[in-house]
């Protein structure tokens, strides 16, 4: 759910007992009271007559377990069965009874389709009080580590299911950390069938030739630099060349223009904004202690601001659903009211009544009741000079009855034992009202009053940002007119308007920036002013420019590229014009460099080299990448993020045409234009990654880099230089000036989304020659000496291939001469190991053999594994909790075939 408004440990120290021991701490149990929480629900009516016992007794008693499998088909129905099957089936279906305690026993939750999702009330020490339940314990623990399962509270869950996320549509998680919700999404885009039933929207555009993703793909943002880590960590799982994360503040987050000049917006966007939290008390008990009604108060604008955006960055037709973890109406029917009254008839509240009909839900509520630290107020006339951090847009009316506000959902934890929690889901039916801002009546009070304040200076400063480009712009041409003639005057003069322009600019740029800064100062209170005002204006045809934030940089480049033509005739005469010119050798050639190479690839696509390669030309001049993103200044001159790595294309010849030969890549897969590196150092790159081509057009048509790029797509390669040995064994040196060898293996993440495009490198194995190879992990080949043996070991373990590295003698276990030719054959280095297909389709599971893009969650990862060739010994190079996934999908399948 959304994220509380405090700290994730409630503030402050345990205490701890006498004695020096560091860890020697004990935990108070957290009382499970607060009246003020029980007045103010209790006169909010937020619980239906007769329901309030129950209410509180079940807020009282911890979250259950719940879980769902990840993904749909053929794979997520072996997990669901092998459960059942194996461990739920032994613990029958009646009362289990642990240290005298009766527990219920696993159960399937009603509402999620296909028993995916299943809710456990054990708590962990329980689970290891049975053997049955210890086991099953350890398997949903692996299970979880290789992503075929989430642990996931179950009304976590509801948000993205309504969202109905398709693969062709662009996604934007707003608020996304941890990543539980981002994962479902991107599982739903890899999906060809959506969960909920019926099939995917015919007017989706057909698949481009060659694809090698869904069309579409997810953004996902958080504010908290630290949570986009554990965010990045979460979803990593899910394998996707289609993810992009960002960390931005969701109410500022950019407004982008695509490459053809269009607003960038989005399809869906989920709005899980930040909340108090209060839903959330089953598992967060210290909220008992820590909860005030000033807390819901303080987040409600921040909460209007991310959902006021979020309507501006959806599409016409697109859907939003706005969530939160509380019970209170401040943060979730007040918001929702007034971001419909603000968005006019272009936004609609969806009936969504009849999806997922057994999810027990209460209608929103029309009327609600506003509160402060002192007192309650029945209108805003009544608070706005007394009431402490009370907004207009909180209070219920006549004109919120007037809205379907019981299209909203409220979901209780005592109705099916979850966790509490709200759900809205809003359509945008038409573009945004021109006059879209909060309504000049709106009086803000306190510490609010300071953003308004700080930009009174300029009233509009995306129509001054606008006026400064269009007049820096004429007076960059009219320069480059006067150079051309000799004519000094004119260019003298053009400079002396580009400073009246750069001025005004500044004066824009400083009233964005004040205002900013005194919304941070003033909490969340305050107005949609500065960058959010700006960026609407992307909603207006015939604006242009349409971003402000776009807008910007090119009146810079225009101000220092006039002032350096005025420089270059020595007819500068005020020391700002000096200055001006100064500034061009250390940012005008950058931005101007930028400019033109983001036009180039916008026309033309990657770079000719690039372009050779991805047709499987030989490798031509290499001039460094054609664009470079993500903010980051690691290794950069200019970059304007030193913490973050800058993402760049991979698209020397020089890197990928070896690796092309290796393994025998066909033209098919866009080795040349859809694989990027976070490093500037792109003629040897560490790591690379597959990223959709809809992403990198993303990222190209940010051409600010206003994005702050976090994680992107998966890893594809992992640099690791094989050593080439003759048929007696000895390494052989490649002579000078020979073509480059390959330096880079396979990672497993990023094997289903390559292996139907390669043609080298594989060895294909019999069932039980695979099951031999996942189990032992480190297999010698025929030929192999004990000497052999031992430096094939040592190679192994130096080159961290995670085999075995034991120097005894080991059982050969690859006999078949088909399969041993095929090894014979292979070159050192990386190889490819997979099922054979006859056996794969015997057994119902896949080799990867069809480019089937559904394939990014691990869990449905085809049978086959990246492992390193030496001298005398194969090892492969997957994780041990994946091998066995592998090995239990395939005795799985070995049982049902003798069934």
């Amino acid at each position: 759910g959304g994220r509380g408004g405090s700290n994730a440990d409630g503030g402050g120290k345990k205490p701890r007992l006498d004695g020096p021991a560091k860890d020697n701490y004990y935990v108070v149990e957290t009382e499970k009271e607060n009246l003020d929480f029980e007045a103010y629900y209790k006169d909010q009516s937020v619980v239906p007559e007769g329901e309030w016992d129950a209410f509180m007794a079940c807020l009282r008693t911890p979250l259950p377990v719940t879980f769902r499998i990840n993904g749909c088909g053929s794979f997520a129905d072996h997990l669901r069965d092998k459960l059942q099957e194996d461990f739920f089936s032994k613990l029958g279906d009646q009362l289990i009874m642990i240290d005298g305690e009766p527990m219920d026993p696993p159960r399937p939750l009603p509402w999620y389709p296909n028993n995916y999702a299943w809710h456990m009330s054990f708590s962990r020490g329980q689970l290891r009080k049975l053997p049955p339940l210890e086991a099953l314990h350890e398997y949903l623990k692996k299970a979880n580590d290789v992503g075929s399962i989430s642990r996931q509270e179950a009304v976590s869950m509801v948000p993205p299911m309504f969202l109905d996320v398709r693969p062709h549509h662009k996604v934007f998680d707003m608020c996304a950390a941890p990543g539980s919700k981002t994962f479902q999404l991107l599982e739903a885009l890899h999906s060809d069938k959506p969960l909920l039933g019926g099939s995917n929207d015919s007017a989706a555009p057909p698949p481009a030739a060659g694809s090698v993703a869904p069309q579409g793909y997810v953004v996902a943002n958080d504010s908290d630099f630290k949570r986009c880590s554990l965010l990045t960590h979460q979803i990593k799982r899910v394998n996707s060349p289609c993810l992009l994360v960002t960390n931005h503040n969701a109410q500022h987050f950019p407004m982008l223009k695509s490459l053809d000049g269009t607003p960038l917006r989005f399809d869906r966007i989920l709005c899980d904004v930040p909340c108090s939290g209060d839903g959330t008390m089953r598992k967060a008990p210290d909220i008992w202690r820590r909860w005030s009604v000033a807390n819901g108060n303080g987040l409600h604008m921040l909460q209007l601001h991310i959902a006021l955006h979020g309507a501006r960055m959806l599409e016409v037709g697109g859907r939003m659903v706005y969530s939160t973890c509380t019970f209170n109406p401040i943060e979730n029917e007040a918001v929702v009211a007034a971001v419909l009254q603000q968005c006019g008839s272009a936004v609609q509240l969806c009936d969504v009544s009849d999806w997922i009909p057994k999810l027990k839900r209460l209608p929103g509520k029309h009327t609600w009741k506003v509160r402060d630290k002192t007192r309650w107020f029945d209108s805003w006339e009544e608070a706005q000079e007394v009431g402490h951090n009370i907004e207009p847009s909180m209070f219920s009316g006549e004109h919120t009855k007037a809205l379907p506000l019981e299209r909203c959902m409220r979901f209780l934890p005592h109705h099916q034992d979850t966790g509490g929690f709200f759900v809205a889901v809003l359509q945008k039916v038409g573009e945004l009202p021109r006059d879209f801002r909060p309504p000049n009546t709106f009086k803000p009070t306190g510490r609010a009053q300071k953003r308004r304040n700080a930009t009174t200076a300029i009233a509009d400063p995306l129509a001054t940002a606008c006026q400064a480009a269009t007049d820096a712009l004429e007076a960059a041409k009219a320069a480059v007119a006067g150079l051309a003639a000799g004519d000094a005057a004119a260019v003298n003069q053009a400079a002396l308007k580009a400073g009246v322009a750069a001025a005004m600019a500044n004066r824009a740029a400083e009233a964005v920036k004040s205002g900013a800064q005194a919304g941070q100062d003033a909490g969340s209170d305050g107005y949609l002013l500065g960058v959010d005002v700006a960026a609407e204006g992307q909603e207006e045809p015939g604006q242009q420019p349409q971003d402000a934030a776009a807008v910007f940089p090119e009146a810079v480049v225009a101000v220092e590229d006039t002032g350096a033509a005025a420089a270059a005739v020595g007819e500068v005469e005020t020391a700002a014009q000096v200055e001006t010119a100064a500034q061009v050798e250390t940012t005008a050639k950058v931005e101007t460099d930028v400019a033109v190479s983001d036009g180039a690839a916008a026309v033309a696509g990657p770079t000719a080299a690039a372009g050779e390669v991805a047709a499987g030309g030989a490798p031509g001049a290499y001039t460094g990448p054609s664009w470079v993103r993500g903010s980051g200044g690691r290794g950069r001159s200019d970059g304007k993020h030193s913490h973050i790595d800058p993402v760049v294309p991979v698209e020397d010849p020089y890197v990928l045409q070896p690796v092309m030969d290796y393994f025998g890549v066909q033209p098919s897969f866009p080795m040349g234009t859809q694989l990027v590196t976070r490093s500037m150092e792109v003629t040897r790159p560490k790591r690379v990654y597959l990223v959709s081509k809809e992403v990198v057009d993303l990222m190209v048509s940010d051409r600010g880099e206003q994005l702050k790029i976090i994680a992107v797509g998966l890893k594809l390669f992992d640099r690791q230089e094989a050593k080439d040995y003759d048929a007696e064994g000895n390494l052989v040196t490649p002579p000078v000036g020979a073509a480059p060898q390959c330096a880079y293996r396979i990672a497993q993440e990023g094997l289903p989304f390559l292996l139907p495009h390669v043609t080298r490198q594989l060895i294909t194995l019999s069932t039980t020659d695979f099951l031999t190879l996942l189990k032992d992990r480190h297999l010698n080949l025929p030929s192999a000496s004990a000497e052999a043996r031992q430096q094939a070991a040592a190679e192994a373990a130096a080159e961290g291939t995670q085999a075995a590295a034991t120097l005894g003698p080991r059982k050969i276990g690859l006999s078949d001469p088909e399969v041993l030719a095929t090894a014979a054959a292979a070159r050192f280095g990386c190889v490819i190991c997979q099922l054979k297909e006859s056996d794969a389709v015997a057994l119902g599971l896949t080799t990867g053999a069809v480019d089937d893009t559904s394939k990014a969650l691990s869990a449905n990862a085809p049978m086959a594994l990246t492992a390193w060739k030496g001298r005398a010994s194969l090892a492969i190079m997957v994780d041990r909790s994946e091998t066995m996934q592998m090995i239990d999908k395939i005795e799985a399948a070995q049982k049902r075939m003798q069934a």
